[in-house]
């Protein structure tokens, strides 16, 4: 206030000399200059995220100005979503700054002057960028397969990444990409690595495989010779069996060679070299197949899924042919012009001690129920007709076979046959039946959308309710009610028709 003062008296000559020192002292240094140049800092840089920027050096010095007056600095940032600069956090009178850790794109600028100037000269501004963290996820990994198989994987997006992946542990890269697949040749259990890198971002996540040696094993004892899943044609007699692989889950097994013997299915029909033995279901890496093969020739078959290969044979084919106290020359399965009605016919040329004959019928050509029995003949040596229609076929496909019964009680089966019925309605099969605790309903096709089961007592009550679809089969439980007999009622909300049938609870 003073300086103005002293302004105001003076005359004119005199003011103009005051004003020059005036304008001396605003830039606080009478006689010195600022700088002319800022200097140059650092470079930009890349971090991931959460990390500390790198120490932004001092690459030139400022120049320019007064050399015996020191040089002030001053820092400032911006972030990627502000266009507004502030002054950067920590010690800022110095040539290098140390950024605390950052977690977006930021951008820095340096400021310069010599002590006791207003002004500031700038510097170029440089970023450090936060790069975007990868991600590392594996997809696809099936936890076991056999030995010999080829598994891919395949790894999760992660933006502007490389995909580096260890198979075995050892530390070493087997493969390169979002997409990799291994063949594993030795049994045991694996750690499967897979970096991802982002620039200099990082990040590893492990799982393991476990790999088995295939095994197949068959019945313990198929030589009973008189098995109730046994049978006899002209041919001779035809013995249960099944092979069991255990392996990796979704594999693809074959029968891929037939070393000696044969096997059949249920119609004595042999079984060729590619036939597919099925994953059982809901039961990953278990593989069966049911089969029969002939008394005193078994078989030996190599089993393969592409990669590894075992072997299978028949522990004893024992020899069960003898004399058969019925001698078939046929036995058939016609299905009527209506095609809802089956007419069975069989013929035999000789009978010995023969009491009866029991026609059985099965949804899977593996568990028989009771159809119907016809009388035999007792003792004969001439050409005997027989014939049955089943009224009630189930939709899909209806297997039959007859059991031949002699009078001390001497039980043979003979071939299965099979015919195939439209769906035209919904009717099933209850095994067992009669029922102790539990029993499964086997359907003849899968059950449409908005298909129930009712399980309803004798009166016409519901007691129970199952919702079913697009399935072959559904387990019920009688464990809770008393015993007697019950009506399993399945109700299809596509068509008008209803299907009951008597439950028997013991």
């Amino acid at each position: 206030m003073n300086i103005f003062k002293t302004v105001y008296f003076l005359n004119i000559n005199s003011r103009v000399k005051i004003l020059f020192i005036f304008s001396l002292f605003l830039n606080l240094n009478v006689f010195g200059q600022n700088l002319n140049n800022g200097g140059s800092i650092g470079y930009n840089t890349y971090i991931c995220p959460g990390e500390t920027p790198p120490t932004i050096v001092n690459l030139t010095a400022a120049t320019g100005g007064n050399s015996s007056d020191p040089i002030e600095y001053l820092w400032m940032t911006r972030t990627n979503f502000s266009p507004n600069w502030s002054i950067a956090s920590g010690v800022n009178n110095q040539a290098s700054y140390s950024p605390p850790p950052a977690g977006i794109t930021t951008y820095y600028l340096r400021c310069a002057r010599r002590e006791g100037f207003v002004n500031y000269v700038e510097t170029s501004i440089i970023s450090v960028t936060v790069l975007t963290n990868p991600s590392a996820t594996i997809n696809d990994n099936p936890g076991s397969a056999s030995v010999g198989s080829t598994v891919s994987f395949n790894a999760s997006y992660s933006f502007n990444s490389t995909y580096s992946w260890d198979f075995d542990g050892d530390g070493n890269i087997d493969c390169t990409g979002q997409d990799c697949s291994n063949t594993f040749s030795t049994p045991g259990t694996y750690t499967i690595s897979l970096t991802v890198n982002n620039s200099s971002c990082s990040v590893t996540t492990y799982e393991q495989i476990t790999i088995v040696m295939p095994s197949a094993e068959s019945s313990t004892d198929p030589c009973s010779c008189n098995n109730s899943q046994d049978f006899s044609t002209v041919d001779g007699y035809f013995i249960r069996d099944f092979i069991h692989i255990t392996s990796g889950p979704s594999e693809n097994w074959q029968i891929s060679e037939i070393n000696s013997g044969a096997i059949y299915n249920a119609s004595a029909t042999p079984l060729s070299i590619g036939t597919d033995i099925s994953e059982v279901t809901n039961i990953a890496g278990s593989y069966y197949i049911s089969f029969w093969f002939k008394s005193g020739e078994g078989y030996n078959l190599n089993l393969s899924n592409g990669g590894s290969l075992i072997n299978a044979e028949t522990i004893d084919p024992c020899n069960c042919i003898s004399a058969l106290p019925v001698e078939m020359v046929s036995f058939d399965a016609i299905l009527n012009n209506d095609e809802k009605e089956v007419t069975l016919k069989w013929t035999t040329a000789s009978e010995s001690n023969n009491s009866h004959f029991e026609l059985q019928r099965s949804l899977d050509g593996s568990r028989f129920d009771y159809l119907n029995v016809t009388t035999g003949q007792g003792n004969s040596n001439q050409l005997q007709a027989y014939s049955f229609v089943d009224e009630d076929p189930v939709p899909g496909v209806n297997y039959y076979r007859l059991k031949q019964v002699d009078f001390d009680g001497t039980q043979t089966y003979s071939n299965i046959v099979s015919v195939k019925i439209s769906t035209e309605s919904v009717i099933a099969s209850v095994i067992p039946n009669p029922v102790n605790d539990k029993a499964v309903v086997r359907f003849g096709e899968k059950l449409p959308v908005r298909s129930k089961l009712q399980i309803l007592s004798s009166m016409g009550q519901v007691l129970a309710t199952y919702h079913v679809e697009n399935t072959l089969s559904q387990e019920i439980n009688l464990d809770r009610f008393e015993k007697g007999i019950y009506f399993l009622r399945i109700k299809n909300a596509e068509r008008t028709e209803k299907a009951f049938f008597k439950i028997v609870k013991f």
